[in-house]
């Protein structure tokens, strides 16, 4: 079995143990590898990983296995993600919002529309004591 993250293809790194006589001997630096079962929204079900603990934190910052695929580029997933990630784009495009299919490309577009704050809104102000007074927006 190798020794590769499934998500972010870190693996096994060599480099060198230096004494305090500043003597090298060889050693490999190994990924904190852990067995994982994910679940995917996309695809309503859970999915069995190999992956590195520090993956594992990032999955969680994220918000889930098809965020973090979703708003990650290909070229810097494993080939097991990228393969995970076509299946999710595809699941995302087979949903309809707003009554119509959505393409892949609009797919990201909206989950990366869902994690933006709330805070980001534009809020309007009504004060009671003058009942002729428009709203005003709140800047940024």
């Amino acid at each position: 079995m190798a020794k590769v993250c499934s998500l972010t293809g870190k693996r096994v790194i060599r480099g060198n143990n230096v004494s305090h006589a500043k003597n090298r001997t060889r050693r490999s630096f190994e990924p904190n590898l852990q067995h994982v079962r994910l679940y995917s929204n996309a695809l309503k079900r859970h999915i069995r990983l190999r992956i590195a603990a520090s993956t594992i934190r990032t999955l969680d910052k994220k918000g889930g296995l098809d965020q973090f695929l979703l708003t990650r580029r290909a070229i810097l997933l494993g080939v097991e993600a990228r393969k995970l990630k076509k299946k999710i784009t595809k699941a995302i495009a087979k949903t309809e919002v707003g009554g119509k299919a959505i393409t892949p490309a609009a797919a990201v577009a909206t989950s990366a529309a869902d994690l933006a704050p709330a805070s980001a809104a534009v809020i309007t102000v009504a004060h009671e004591s003058q009942p002729d007074a428009q709203p005003k927006a709140q800047p940024d």
